[in-house]
């Protein structure tokens, strides 16, 4: 199952619903970070897969720019 995932404003009272009908009768996590720094860590995600070996070594490869010329 995939997940989903929602960024929503929380009010002055703090209370925010969701309604979940799909996962009825499952147990479900639920994680709350504030959308900045949520960001932050799919950026640092981002950049690590660009320092990856594969991205270094395979996709800036000489061998590997020809399908950039299609």
């Amino acid at each position: 199952m995939k997940a989903e995932k929602f960024v929503v404003n929380v009010p002055a009272d703090g209370l925010v619903e969701l309604n979940l009908a799909q996962y009825a009768s499952q147990q479900v996590v639920i994680a709350v970070s504030p959308a900045c720094q949520a960001e932050s860590h799919e950026n640092g995600l981002l950049k690590a897969q660009e320092r990856s070996g594969f991205a270094q070594n395979v996709l800036a490869s000489r061998d590997e720019d020809v399908w950039n010329d299609l």
